[in-house]
């Protein structure tokens, strides 16, 4: 079944969520969690522990899967909300 581009932004959304909860598990600290976000590919390719790669890489992929524009990443008692906008 093929997802609409509306179906794939709030897909990606969700699973990039997930993806960082799943980083600060391993980090403990939601800042460094947001740090990572900003990391360049060939960084990512080095960070340790690989868990943590895994899901950066990840991250880059449904990033790459939209057509973004802009991401908003807020953390809030609930954890991280993610907000793509794209073309």
């Amino acid at each position: 079944m093929k997802m609409t581009t509306k179906q794939q932004k709030m897909f990606a959304e969700r699973m990039i969520e997930l993806y960082l909860y799943f980083i600060q598990e391993q980090t403990g600290n939601y800042l460094d969690t947001l740090e990572l976000l900003e990391k360049e590919p060939k960084d990512i390719l080095l960070i340790q522990p690989e868990e943590i790669r895994y899901y950066l890489c990840a991250i880059k992929v449904c990033l790459q899967t939209v057509l973004l524009k802009q991401m908003e990443v807020k953390y809030t008692a609930e954890g991280f909300k993610v907000k793509l906008k794209t073309y």
